[in-house]
Order: structure tokens, then C-alpha cells, then sequence
């Protein structure tokens, strides 16, 4: 089994997003000897993607939570 997907499997798992980050960046398509490890490291990277947009809106959430708090406190 390619190490890649173990390492982003278990990023995936603990949400690890500095480290979904890292084994992005080190991602290179001639790292996939078959058909089936390029899909298994696709549908991993869109699970990856879905993690990071969920992360993503519910930063935004709390920034718009704290904006409206420092409004408040400000007037």
C-alpha cells in the first residue's frame, strides 16, 4: 500500500489539516503505480476538500460572532 494514502488517511481521520496540508504539497501524480491507488488518493483529496470548506465556514461563523461581539462592546 502506498505510504501517501496511509499518511492522508490518517490526517483525513484525526483532521490533521497542517498535515493535509504538508502531503499536499508533496502530492506528485508518479507517486500512484495503478488505476486504483490515483482513485483511492481522489477520493481521499475530496474528502480532504470537504473537511477544509467545513473548517473553513465555521471559521467564518465565529469571525462574524466575534465581529458582532466587538460591535458591541464598542458602541
Amino acid at each position: 500500500m502506498n505510504s501517501w494514502i496511509n499518511e492522508f488517511k490518517l490526517a483525513l481521520i484525526n483532521e490533521d489539516t497542517s498535515k493535509i496540508a504538508t502531503l499536499s504539497q508533496n502530492f506528485s501524480e508518479d507517486m500512484f503505480t495503478s488505476l486504483a491507488l490515483a482513485q483511492e488518493a481522489q477520493a481521499l483529496i475530496g474528502g480532504a476538500i470537504e473537511l477544509l470548506k467545513s473548517k473553513s465556514s465555521h471559521i467564518q461563523n465565529e469571525l462574524i460572532k466575534l465581529q458582532k461581539a466587538q460591535k458591541y462592546v464598542t458602541n
